[in-house]
């Protein structure tokens, strides 16, 4: 897994596959370096059982992304 977290929607994205992924209401996540696409996160920050692939997000979702994190997902070549 080639994780990225996109804060706007409290999601995880699998660069590699395009599976979103869920935080966890507990989730810790924490930014490094000022990059908030690169985080530190642990298992328990993701919600593995409930993957969803980006192009099967609902349009609230997609329209809750912000301007940053549809660049990171650019810059990562995710395909909304």
């Amino acid at each position: 897994m080639n994780l990225v977290y996109l804060e706007s929607v409290g999601t995880f994205v699998d660069t590699k596959t395009s599976v979103t992924y869920p935080a966890t209401a507990n989730s810790t996540v924490r930014a490094i370096g000022g990059n908030p696409c690169r985080a530190i996160a642990t298992a328990r920050d993701i919600d593995l059982e409930n993957p969803v692939h980006i192009e099967d997000t609902t349009e609230e979702w997609r329209n809750s992304l912000s301007p940053e994190d549809i660049e990171i997902l650019k810059k990562e070549r995710v395909n909304t």
